[in-house]
C-alpha cells in the first residue's frame, strides 16, 4: 500500500498499455517478407500446374511392348516435368528461407517488447517500493477528507488491475515466443527436406537425360534397333532369373538365409491393409503370369508383384506401419527396401533411384517416404516394383543381396 500515485507511475502504466506500438528498427519488415512469400507461393503453384500437365502427357499405361517413339515421348515428358518440379522446389526453398527470416523477425520483435515491458515493470515496482513506507492510518490522516482517501484506494485498485493485465500479457508474449521457436524448428526441418528433395530431382533429371541420349545413340532413331535392344535386355533378365531360381532353391535346402520372416496368418483377400505406395500412379503391370511374363521376360516364372509409375523421382511411401526389415542393391531390382508389418507380412519396393535413406530396424508409419522411383536394376523405364510376401528371406549372391523371387508372394491387389 502506498500514499500517493505519482505522475511517474501513471506515465509508466500508460506506456505499458501502448508497448505494442514500440518502434524497433529491423533490416526487413514483416510486410516485405510476407509479400515475398506470397509472390513465391504463386510462382510455386504455377510450376506445380506445369508439372501436372507434363505428367499427364506420360503414356497412360507405359505399355510393356513399347515403341521407340513412345519411350522417347515418356522420357521427354518426365524431363519436362522434372524441370518444372526442380523449379518449384527451388522456389519453395527460397520461400522457406524467407519464412525462417519472418519467424526470426517476429520472435525478435516479441522478445524486444518483453524486454521493454520488463524494464517498465521494474520501474513501476521501484517507485511503488519507495512509496510503501506509510501505513494505512498515515495515508488516511494525510488525506483532506475520507472521500479523497477512497479515491486514492480506487486508484490503487486500478493500478493493481493494470499490473495483473500486464502480467497476463507478458505470459502471452512468452507463449508466442515459444510458438515461434517451434515454428522455426519446423521450417528448418522443411528446408532440410526440400534440399534432399532437390538432390533427388537433380539426380532423376540427369538420369533421364542420359537415358534418352543413350537410347537415341543405341537405336540411331530406328524402331527395329529399339526392339532388338529390348529383346536383349529381356534375354539378360530371363537368364539372371533362371540363375537366381537355382541359387534360391539351394539356399532354401540349406536354410542359408541372411534374414528370414514369415507371417503367422494371411489376411483374407480383400482386406485393405495397405495404402498405395505412390500417392499418384499409373498401373503398368499386374501380378502373376502377365502377357509380359508369358513372353519369357522372367525366365518362365510369373511376375512376383505389380508395377506402377508416376515418373522418376516420385516419393515412394510405406504401405503400412512397420519396420525396415532389409535393404540392398542387386542387378535384378537395383536399389530395394523391404518393410515388415505388424501382421508379419513383408512389402518390397524395387528399382529405387537411390538406396533407401531409412536404416534397417527403424520404425516407419504408413505414408513415410522410404525412397524415390527410379529405373535401377533390370528396368527399361522408371517405375516402382511392389511385392507382398507371406514368407520373405534374403541371401548372398556374390557381393549382392537378393531375396526370394516368387514363392512366398501374394497378389498385392488383394490387399491394397
Amino acid at each position: 500500500m502506498f500514499n500517493k500515485i505519482s505522475p511517474a507511475i501513471i506515465a509508466i502504466i500508460v506506456a505499458l498499455s501502448t508497448v505494442s506500438g514500440v518502434n524497433l528498427v529491423y533490416a526487413e519488415t514483416i510486410e516485405e517478407l510476407q509479400a515475398k512469400i506470397s509472390g513465391l507461393s504463386a510462382k510455386s503453384q504455377n510450376l506445380d500446374q506445369r508439372s501436372r500437365e507434363y505428367r499427364s502427357l506420360i503414356s497412360e499405361t507405359k505399355e510393356e511392348a513399347r515403341t521407340l517413339q513412345g519411350d522417347i515421348g515418356n522420357l521427354t515428358a518426365e524431363i519436362n516435368a522434372l524441370e518444372a518440379e526442380i523449379g518449384q522446389t527451388e522456389t519453395n526453398i527460397e520461400s522457406t528461407g524467407y519464412k525462417i527470416q519472418l519467424t526470426e523477425l517476429e520472435a525478435q520483435k516479441t522478445h524486444d517488447k518483453i524486454e521493454v515491458q520488463r524494464g517498465q515493470l521494474a520501474e513501476v515496482l521501484r517507485v511503488i517500493h519507495n512509496q510503501e513506507s506509510a501505513s494505512l492510518l498515515e495515508i488516511m490522516l494525510l488525506q483532506p477528507s475520507f472521500a479523497a482517501f477512497l479515491n486514492e484506494r480506487e486508484q490503487v485498485l486500478a493500478l493493481q488491475g493494470s499490473l495483473k493485465s500486464f502480467n497476463d500479457e507478458l505470459k502471452q508474449r512468452k507463449s508466442d515466443l515459444e510458438a515461434a521457436a517451434a515454428a522455426l524448428t519446423q521450417e528448418k526441418a522443411n528446408l532440410e527436406a526440400l534440399n534432399v528433395k532437390l538432390g533427388i530431382q537433380q539426380t532423376a533429371i540427369t538420369g533421364q537425360k542420359s537415358q534418352k541420349s543413350r537410347l537415341l545413340a543405341t537405336t540411331k532413331g530406328q524402331e527395329r534397333e529399339y526392339q532388338q535392344m529390348l529383346a536383349g535386355v529381356e534375354a539378360e533378365k530371363a537368364a539372371l532369373l533362371k540363375e537366381v531360381k537355382i541359387l534360391e532353391q539351394r539356399v532354401v535346402a540349406q536354410r542359408n538365409f541372411l534374414k528370414y520372416a514369415e507371417a503367422k496368418t494371411i489376411p483374407p483377400k480383400g482386406t485393405k491393409i495397405f495404402i498405395w505406395p505412390e500417392a499418384s500412379y499409373k498401373f503398368t503391370q499386374g501380378y502373376g503370369m502377365t502377357a509380359y511374363a508369358k513372353r519369357g521376360a522372367y525366365g518362365g516364372s510369373p511376375h512376383n508383384g505389380i508395377d506402377i509409375s508416376h515418373g522418376a523421382g516420385t516419393p515412394l511411401l510405406a504401405a503400412a506401419d512397420g519396420v525396415v526389415f532389409a535393404s540392398g542393391t542387386n542387378k535384378g531390382w537395383g536399389n530395394w527396401v523391404a518393410l515388415q508389418h505388424a501382421n508379419g507380412l513383408v512389402t518390397l519396393y524395387g528399382h529405387m533411384i537411390k538406396p533407401t535413406h531409412q536404416s534397417v530396424g527403424r520404425g516407419v508409419t504408413a505414408g513415410t517416404t522410404i525412397g524415390y522411383e527410379g529405373a535401377t536394376g533390370f528396368s527399361t523405364g522408371s517405375h516402382l516394383h511392389f511385392s507382398v510376401y507371406e514368407k520373405f528371406f534374403t541371401y548372398d549372391k556374390g557381393n549382392e543381396v537378393y531375396f526370394n523371387y516368387f514363392d512366398g508372394t501374394l497378389n498385392p491387389l488383394d490387399y491394397l
